[in-house]
């Protein structure tokens, strides 16, 4: 599959979903500008449980939560936040980081993720 099949594909079905087929096991890096890093957690769009856990642990941020990600590699010590839910998490996250890219950092995404994800 090209890289433009796969950015079409993951308009139509989401990233998560294209991602998820994979086995939910391909490690992905998107951009993220200073504005989305700022975005507070309770503008994602989670569970309750999901986001009340975030909270709780001072991930009040997705600039909190990203370096929280990248530091501890698991989310397995917050409380309440089950297997469930931290994948809920990293899909939301995922998915909020991807919509907001341009559509050349989309293309540039795919033409290094593509050869991995699709």
């Amino acid at each position: 599959m090209t890289p433009e099949e796969c950015r079409k594909r993951a308009e139509a079905q989401g990233i998560g979903a294209v991602l998820q087929e994979q086995g939910g096991k391909v490690r992905v890096r998107l951009p993220m500008s200073r504005e989305f890093l700022s975005t507070p957690v309770d503008e994602l769009n989670l569970s309750v449980r999901a986001r009340n856990a975030l909270l709780r642990a001072g991930l009040d941020t997705v600039g909190k939560l990203v370096n929280y990600i990248r530091e501890n590699e698991s989310m397995t010590s917050i409380r309440n936040l089950g297997k469930k839910s931290i994948h809920e998490v990293k899909t939301v996250l995922t998915e909020a980081a991807y919509r907001r890219l341009t559509e050349r950092e989309k293309q540039e995404f795919w033409a290094f993720a593509g050869k991995f994800a699709c």
